[in-house]
Order: C-alpha cells, then sequence, then structure tokens
C-alpha cells in the first residue's frame, strides 16, 4: 500500500527520497531519512486520506530525530556523539527551530508501537540507506521503543551518551545541525510542493546555490598624486595586504576615517579569495542605508554583484513553536523566505544582521540562507557597532563556522580594538599597530578637525545653534546629528522646515540655485530616497550651502565632508565616526574644522546617551537574560565610563582624533583584559534535564542573532501615490493565491522594504500629516500612508 505524505496523490516514500537529496554524507541520509517516519503510522495515514477532520493525530519531528539519534549510535562511527545530537536536532527541529526538543511519550509510544510505521522503516527506509545492515534499523527501533516511556530512567544511557560534550563539540553540533537543517527544508519545501500538486519538478538545493567562479570586478586604484593623503591610503593598503599572508580566520584592519578602507579592505578579500579558493565576497555594514551607498559606489555596474536589505526585523515564521505544521512547507510567508538568495553572487552587500541571522539564528528559513555563506570571505566594516553582549560569543561561532565551511573574515573599524582573550580574537591577524600608530597620528589626519564639548543642550539651543551658523556662515557645508527623532530630529524639523515630504526635500537639493537648502535624513524618511539624498547632497554641496539634519544615518562609510558639526554624545566611537564626515578629506593651508559635541537633554534632564542606554537595556532581550548576565555588567561598566569621559571634556579644551582613540583604548583594556574567557560555549550551551527536554538547549542562540535595533513603535509604508498603493496591494494578493514567480516575490520583497518605517510616538504620525491608503498584509497587517500637506 503507497503511504501518503501531503494529500491524497501523494507518496511518502517519494518524498523522503526527494528529502534525502540534501545529505552529503551518510549520517546526514540517514537524519533526511528518519524525519517523517511519524507519518507512515496508520492514524497518520487516515488523516492524509481526511478520514477524519481533527489536527494530527502525533507531532513526529522529534520521533524521527531521536530515532536518527539511535541509529547512528548503533553504527559506532566516528564522531557517532557529534552526528547522533546533530540527527536529534535537525530532524527534531524541521518544522520550527534548533533549540529544545521536548520528549513527548504519547507521540513517540504511538509511532514505535505501530508495525506500520515499523515495516515502512525497516523495509522501504532501509532501501535509502544500503549502506546499513537491517539488523541496525531493527536495534535502533527496538532502541526507541525502550526509550518511549521517555522516563528518566529509560532515557539515562542516552543521557549520558550526549552529555559530555565539550566546547568545542557543541559548536560543530549547532553549525553542523544548522547546515542540514537549511538544505533538509529546502528540498522538503521542493517535495511538498511537488507531493501537492503545485508542480511538477524538483530543484536539487545545488542548484540553487551552486559553486560558483569567482568573477573578479574592475581593478579600482587610489589615485597616483603628489597628494598627501592618498600616499597615506596607498601605505595602509600595502600594510594590510603585506599582513594577509599569515594564515587566519580573522584579519583585523583599524584606521581613521577617510583613509580608503573600503577600498582596503575589498582589495584584501580579493586577495583571500585567491589563496583560499573562495567564491565570493560578501560586504556587510551596520545598516540598510549605508549598504545602499557601498553598492552604488562599489559595484553597481561594475561587477557580478547584489545588494540584499531584506527586512531587518523579519517576522516571518518567527512565532513557530517546537511543534509540527503540516501546511507550512506550502504557505506563502515561508515561500517568500527560501525564495531569497542573499550571498549569490561574486559581491553581495548586505548588513551584520543578516550575517548574524545566517550563522547562528536556530530558526530553520535563516539556516537555509546560511548555505550562501560557504566558501566566502566576510568583510564586516565598522563591526564594532555589534553589541559587546555578542561580541564574544560572535567570534567564537564565527571560527568554528570558518573552520567548517572554509570562510574568513576581513573586520574593520576606524577605532581599535584589543587581541583580547576575553573576546576570543588573541590569534587574529592585524597590521602592527607600530605600523597604523604613525597614520593615527599623522598631522594631515590628526589635525583635520578638532573637537569641543558644548556640555548638554536642549533641542531649543541646538536648533539656535544652527540658526546662528547659518546667519554666520553662509557657504558652509553644517551636519548635525541627534541620537533621537521624537526628541530630536524630528522637533529640529518642526522648528527649521515646518514641513515632513522626504520627495520634496529631494526635489529641492536637485534644483537650481545656490540659497541654503535645510534636509533631514531620519528613520522617518522611507529607505527608497535615503541612498538618492545622500547622493544628491554631495553633489549640491559643490555648488550651495547644505544643512544636514540625520541620526546614526549619517556615521558610518557615508562619503560626505562637511565644514563644521554639531553631534549629539553616544560614545567615543560613534563621535569619531560622525566626526569624520567633517574635514574628511582636509583643508586647504591647514586649516582645521570644528566638531561641537553636545548632549541632548529632554524636559526631565535626561541625557539622550540615557535614553538610548534605557531603551537598550529594556528591549534588548540580552541584558536581562542570566546566560548574558556577564556581559551585560561589561557593557553597562562600558557605557559609564564613557560618560564619565565626556563630563572631563570642559569649556574651550579642544581634542583631536588620536584623543579620542586613545581613551577608547584605554577603556577597553579596563573593560575587556581581565574579564574571565574560559568555557563561554560549554556555559552557554548547556545539555537540557533530560526529563523534560531533549538534547542540548541552543535555543538561547536566537538571542546572539538578533540585533534588537531601537525601531520600536509602529509601522507604516510611506508611499509616494495612490497608484503604488493599487500596484502594491496586486501583487500582495498574486503571492497568497501562488500567482507569483520569483522575480516577483523579490519585487514586492523589495518595495516593502523600501517604503517602511516606524514611528515610535502617535504624535508624529498626526503631526505628519499623512493620508490613509488601506492596509496589506505580508506577512503582518501593516497601514499604507500617502505623504499630504504638514501644517504646523
Amino acid at each position: 500500500m503507497r503511504l501518503l505524505s501531503h494529500g491524497k496523490n501523494s507518496d511518502l516514500f517519494e518524498h523522503i527520497s526527494e528529502v534525502c537529496l540534501a545529505a552529503e554524507s551518510l549520517e546526514e541520509r540517514i537524519i533526511c531519512a528518519c524525519h517523517d517516519i511519524g507519518k507512515a503510522t496508520t492514524t497518520w495515514q487516515q488523516y492524509a486520506r481526511n478520514e477524519f477532520k481533527d489536527k494530527s493525530p502525533h507531532p513526529h519531528a522529534v520521533t524521527g530525530g531521536l530515532l536518527a539519534s539511535l541509529l547512528i549510535k548503533t553504527l559506532d562511527i566516528e564522531n557517532s556523539k557529534i552526528w547522533s545530537l546533530v540527527a536529534l536536532h535537525t530532524a527534531g527541529g524541521h518544522h520550527s527551530h534548533i533549540g529544545t526538543l521536548p520528549t513527548n511519550t504519547g507521540a513517540t509510544q504511538q509511532i514505535v508501537n505501530d508495525e506500520q510505521a515499523k515495516f515502512f522503516f525497516i523495509n522501504h527506509i532501509s532501501t535509502l540507506l544500503p549502506e546499513i545492515n537491517k539488523d541496525h534499523l531493527k536495534k535502533a527501533w527496538q532502541l526507541l521503543k525502550e526509550i518511549s516511556p521517555m522516563s528518566p530512567s529509560s532515557l539515562k544511557e542516552y543521557d549520558q551518551y550526549i552529555s559530555t560534550c565539550g566546547e568545542d563539540e557543541k559548536l560543530q553540533i549547532f553549525l553542523l545541525s544548522r547546515s542540514l537543517l537549511g538544505r533538509l527544508c529546502y528540498q522538503d519545501h521542493q517535495s511538498a510542493a511537488k507531493q501537492s500538486g503545485n508542480t511538477t519538478t524538483i530543484m536539487d538545493w545545488r542548484k540553487s546555490y551552486p559553486d560558483k567562479n569567482f568573477i573578479p570586478r574592475a581593478l579600482n586604484q587610489f589615485i597616483d598624486s603628489d597628494k598627501e593623503i592618498n600616499k597615506l591610503r596607498t601605505k595602509l593598503k600595502k600594510q594590510f595586504h603585506s599582513s594577509l599572508k599569515k594564515d587566519s580566520f580573522f584579519y583585523f584592519i583599524d584606521a581613521p576615517t577617510g583613509l580608503g578602507k573600503t577600498e582596503t579592505m575589498l582589495s584584501g578579500a580579493e586577495i583571500l579569495v585567491e589563496k583560499f579558493n573562495s567564491q565570493r565576497i560578501i560586504f556587510t555594514v551596520p545598516q540598510v542605508s549605508i549598504a545602499d551607498q557601498i553598492y552604488g559606489d562599489y559595484f553597481k555596474g561594475k561587477a557580478e554583484s547584489q545588494i540584499w536589505n531584506y527586512i531587518r526585523q523579519e517576522k516571518s515564521c518567527s512565532s513557530e513553536k517546537s511543534s509540527d505544521r503540516y501546511d507550512d512547507n506550502n504557505n506563502p510567508a515561508f515561500s517568500l523566505d527560501i525564495a531569497i538568495q542573499p550571498f549569490s553572487e561574486s559581491y553581495n552587500v548586505t548588513t551584520f544582521n543578516q550575517i548574524l541571522l545566517a550563522i547562528c539564528h536556530p530558526l530553520r528559513t535563516r539556516c537555509i540562507r546560511s548555505i550562501g555563506l560557504k566558501d566566502a570571505i566576510v568583510i564586516m566594516d565598522e563591526f564594532h557597532k555589534l553589541p559587546f553582549t555578542i561580541l564574544p560569543y560572535f567570534f567564537r561561532i564565527a571560527e568554528e563556522y570558518a573552520k567548517l565551511f572554509n570562510c574568513r573574515f576581513i573586520l574593520g573599524s576606524a577605532t581599535p580594538l584589543g587581541k583580547y582573550k576575553y573576546l576570543g580574537i588573541e590569534n587574529a591577524v592585524a597590521v602592527d599597530s607600530e605600523k597604523t600608530v604613525s597614520i593615527y597620528r599623522h598631522q594631515l589626519i590628526n589635525y583635520r578637525r578638532s573637537y569641543t564639548s558644548l556640555g548638554k543642550q536642549t533641542i531649543n539651543q541646538i536648533a539656535e545653534r544652527v540658526k546662528k551658523y547659518h546667519a554666520d556662515n553662509n557657504s558652509g557645508n553644517l551636519l548635525v546629528v541627534l541620537n533621537l527623532v521624537s526628541k530630536g530630529t524630528w522637533p529640529l524639523l518642526q522648528q527649521l522646515s515646518a514641513l515632513y515630504n522626504p520627495w520634496q526635500q529631494l526635489k529641492n537639493l536637485e534644483s537650481e540655485g545656490s540659497k541654503r537648502v535645510i534636509i533631514f535624513l531620519d528613520g522617518l524618511v522611507p529607505p527608497v530616497l535615503r541612498r538618492k539624498i545622500v547622493l544628491s547632497c554631495k553633489k549640491a554641496m559643490q555648488r550651495r550651502p547644505i544643512t544636514l539634519i540625520t541620526t546614526q544615518m549619517v556615521e558610518v562609510g557615508v562619503d560626505l565632508d562637511f565644514d563644521h558639526g554639531i553631534i549629539d554624545y553616544q560614545g567615543i566611537a560613534s563621535t569619531i565616526q560622525r566626526g569624520g564626515r567633517v574635514g574628511r578629506e582636509g583643508r586647504k593651508n591647514g586649516k582645521k574644522c570644528l566638531v561641537e559635541v553636545f548632549s541632548l537633554i529632554d524636559d526631565k534632564e535626561k541625557t539622550s546617551f540615557q535614553i538610548l542606554s534605557d531603551v537598550h537595556a529594556k528591549n534588548d532581550l540580552r541584558m536581562k537574560d542570566i546566560n548574558f548576565a556577564k556581559e551585560a555588567k561589561l557593557t553597562k561598566r562600558f557605557w559609564k565610563k564613557e560618560v564619565r569621559f565626556y563630563d572631563k571634556i570642559r569649556g574651550d579644551k579642544k581634542l583631536h582624533d588620536s584623543d579620542l582613540v586613545a581613551e577608547l583604548e584605554n577603556i577597553q583594556n579596563k573593560i575587556f583584559s581581565k574579564a574571565p574567557s574560559k568555557q563561554m560555549i560549554d556555559n552557554f550551551f548547556l545539555p537540557t534535564e533530560i526529563s523534560n527536554n531533549l538534547g542540548i538547549n541552543f535555543t538561547v542562540a536566537q538571542l546572539l542573532a538578533e540585533l534588537f535595533a531601537n525601531n520600536y513603535g509602529t509601522e507604516l509604508l510611506i508611499l509616494e501615490n495612490n497608484g503604488e498603493f493599487e500596484q502594491l496591494t496586486t501583487m500582495v494578493s498574486n503571492l497568497y493565491n501562488n500567482k507569483i514567480n520569483l522575480k516577483e516575490k523579490k519585487e514586492l520583497n523589495k518595495f516593502i522594504v523600501e517604503h517602511k518605517i516606524t514611528v515610535s510616538s502617535p504624535s508624529i504620525i498626526e503631526e505628519m500629516a499623512l493620508v490613509s491608503l488601506g492596509s496589506i498584509e505580508c506577512p503582518d497587517m501593516i497601514q499604507c500612508k500617502q505623504v499630504g500637506d504638514s501644517i504646523f
């Protein structure tokens, strides 16, 4: 009798055979072959034939994982303990994620006592595993039966077998589980579509994520001129390239802003591609707006490349629990998730968030995307933007990932980071600090700008300071950076512009004339316009004075050069980055540009630094999770020391970049040099209590992979006109009716990303005077609005 997998015309054996295409070894084939064994029971087959309309009679994922684990255990092969746990977690999490696996006595006993399921396993599944004698399959089934009561006594031997893993083994188990889970779910999805009659073909994951020859871009060299700054750029580039002769998983480069670090890292990555036989370069930055500029400046139309700026806080499938959902391989949200391949070209630009999600998030759709990180050189520019709470874990996981999947990391920053054991980077390769110190302290670099403190300032005082600069400096370009939108850029917009219309802003920038233009660029500007505004600013600054009022969007990697800066204090590294947009190329006759640093306070005398720190502590789950108690404590100490440093800057005292760098190094040394570093991963991924859960607790890995951006509030899609809304609703309707192809899915995804903003305060939404167009659901309900006429 043919057993069913996905409806009346499906075939369970054929489905499992198709899923086995995911496997690259015998161990992986065992896991794939066992993952759906619970569907072979008599009761589940009745459910598949619609003989009763109740929900599924029993979950089966954990039982399939346990059976595969026991079968591998009976074979007593090399690394059998590691692969037994990979089997348990991969098959056990194939409907949801890699985490804790709850024991389910009833379901397991129902499956193991079903003669039809036993016959199917021993006589049919065995044909997919010809290397294994049937006696081993029979023994594994018997062991499953003995364990199925799930009592402490029945699990004792198995518990002792799997609970003795060391730190390196736990990392391997986690990463190998993720690797297979991604491929298994991809093939499961393809087969489910075929077995359900939605398609007639199966696409092997290797064809969707093929091995490709790296195609280098055209050479991009620094201009060979007598300009001193270009000589320094060339010097830095040669020094970094020389360091690449050593073998490592991490290559660090720190250099002052404006020293061509982007090109230096890219050209270095191209050297490593050849050295390690890599297939792609992935250039990552802290946020999407920066990724847009990197892509436009270095790759668009110049190389085999793509930019991938998917929704930073994805919600598709994120609410799934560790239970079976038999329709989830066919739902539109899951289909959209696996259709997008962020790392498929020779050059790929994306954000830190996507690398973290792909490397260590336990959700199955994240695991699928990790396929593209194999054989890659990953550049992380301004990596210090990663939270200190996760850095020591990220470095350790990334190193193990690199060992398993031939990956290397180039980590760049405008500020140095010591090789602390606590962080796990004591063996990283970096340019000798004795060579870089001469660049940091070079008069042309260190004296491009000076920093002075304004102390605490209200938003009204900042508004007056901006107006005064406009009155005193008719031709100077001014950069104003604030930490907050609701208490910063938005009230400043009301005082200086009184108009919310991002599209009109762009038109003003592109218009003719010599009059000063005031531009606002923050989270209220739809992403589709952010890159255009930055590019237009750069052009307009050559012919007319520009005042740019912004947030951290103009902090990292944005190639703009202002004459004066007024910046809100958010730590030393951010001050260096924001200051790096002022006097970037130096000025004639060695004239210094001034950066005025202030600490914005609200009506309760609370600084924006404190407000953001409180938001971070409240919303970043790591700051409250017991697993991160030590890291959270160190992070708070770091914040306090940065605040104390700012409070010491008094009056007319002027600092330079080298002073800020020296203080940052001093704080880092005090915080990290003596921090404990032993058994971090070992203590992090603890074996679960066997009476309640199976395997190792990998659930907390989700906290490592999510950056918890400060975009909290109401999400809106801001559209230019009603025609865009009609186009959008048609695309969403086609998605849910399966009338949309891969190209159209990408277009829909891109459109949503490029028009979504998050508004933190309901009052701001009212003051924006938006026109409501309706709502869409993809996958969550979101309002769509059009810019109207804003009057204050």
